[in-house]
């Protein structure tokens, strides 16, 4: 049995194939930082599912628990949420800052885009903006548009934001990380 077919291993092997497909995405866009992370996140789950499947029946209830716990990606130093992703989304002082500059810069010739920011951990920002402006450019030319308002922020802001996705309505549907925002929604931490 393949480790998707597994039912054990595909609430991990399924979502690494997302992340990776998403990473590779990011690195044709030039966003190293981005594809870095989420490759890394689809070899933490791969590893995990071969850890479930190289395991006995009787081991595997156990080894679930401690891959959602003490042994998961935890980087807050919080309670795992597992690789279906799921944590609370929570806005802060810097991703209200980010939400802000882009609001300020992009929406006076874009006003029917839809700006939105959260803490995805203690360190990485994501953002995503749905615009249908962006109907028929490339994702360079959407990103070589973003370049000088993420310049504009704090050097140390800047190194935040792990994840841009510039996206038309009907591409945010298809996307994967898209839906992130919209499944979860933001927290009401503020």
């Amino acid at each position: 049995m393949s480790l998707e077919e597994n039912p054990d291993t595909r609430a991990y092997y399924v979502p690494a194939r997302r992340r990776l497909e998403d990473a590779r995405v990011l690195l044709k866009c030039y966003r190293y930082d981005g594809a870095r992370y989420l490759a890394g996140f689809a070899v933490e789950c791969v590893l995990k599912a071969l850890i479930l499947v190289n395991s006995t029946p009787k081991e595997r209830p156990t080894l679930v628990a401690r891959l959602k716990g003490e042994i998961g990606h935890d980087l807050d130093g919080g309670a795992d949420r597992g690789c279906a992703m799921r944590r609370e989304y929570a806005t802060d002082q810097v991703t209200r800052r980010v939400e802000k500059k882009i609001r300020d810069q992009y929406l006076p010739a874009h006003p029917r885009a839809a700006v939105q920011a959260y803490r995805y951990n203690g360190w990485s920002i994501r953002v995503r903006v749905i615009d249908p402006d962006f109907e028929g450019r490339s994702l360079v030319a959407r990103d070589n548009e973003f370049v000088p308002i993420l310049k504009a922020l704090d050097e140390s802001v800047q190194d935040r934001v792990t994840m841009l996705l510039l996206l038309t309505p009907e591409e945010s549907q298809r996307s994967d990380l898209s839906q992130e925002f919209d499944e979860f929604g933001p927290s009401t931490v503020r």
